[in-house]
């Protein structure tokens, strides 16, 4: 248990850090920082849906839902801060 909550809390922290980060500049777009927290991300998301479940494929179901839910919030808050 401690496992899952450690992992499912770096999940959480990387998408709030990179979406301050999104929000306070546009060049959170510029390669390194958007795949590294989109990795990290699905990474520890579907590391907590494993150890919770050991089920391969949920774990990959959960990375690929929380990867896909971090890039459209980040994209939105770069949309919405950064327009024009």
């Amino acid at each position: 248990m401690p496992a899952v909550l450690m992992l499912g809390a770096t999940a959480l922290a990387v998408v709030l850090v990179s979406a301050a980060s999104a929000y306070a500049t546009f060049d959170f777009w510029e390669g390194g920082p958007i795949f590294a927290s989109l990795a990290v991300a699905a990474a520890a998301s579907a590391g907590a849906a494993y150890v919770a479940t050991r089920r391969v494929v949920v774990a990959l179901g959960v990375g690929t839902v929380i990867v896909a839910a971090h890039f459209v919030l980040l994209l939105a808050i770069t949309l919405a801060r950064w327009e024009g």
